[in-house]
């Protein structure tokens, strides 16, 4: 069993986190983006479950200001490159699972 997270792009894209923050009432300090991210983490790791945590999958490949494109502009889905990015890691997890 698996349970992959796939966030939100106001959660992995800078300049929407950013605009998002700007439109709130609130502060940045206020927000944890990565609040859905830990709550699945733990549940994963309680009840043995392999958990994929795209967001922090994203971050990586983004560590460098790659600047890499995943999410249509117009919409909150992936687009053809975030799907094959998201498909990299996902087969990448589970052949991890099956050699071990």
């Amino acid at each position: 069993i698996y349970i992959v997270y796939a966030p939100d792009a106001i959660q992995s894209v800078t300049w929407m986190r950013d605009d998002y923050i700007k439109r709130s009432s609130l502060n940045e300090e206020e927000f944890d983006f990565e609040h859905p991210s830990k709550i699945l983490g733990n549940y994963s790791n309680k009840n043995g479950i392999t958990y994929i945590d795209l967001p922090s999958e994203f971050k990586k490949i983004n560590s460098s200001k790659n600047n890499i494109q995943i999410y249509y502009i117009f919409d909150m889905h992936f687009n053809a490159k975030g799907t094959d990015i998201f498909s990299d890691i996902l087969l990448k997890s589970i052949i991890k699972e099956v050699n071990e």
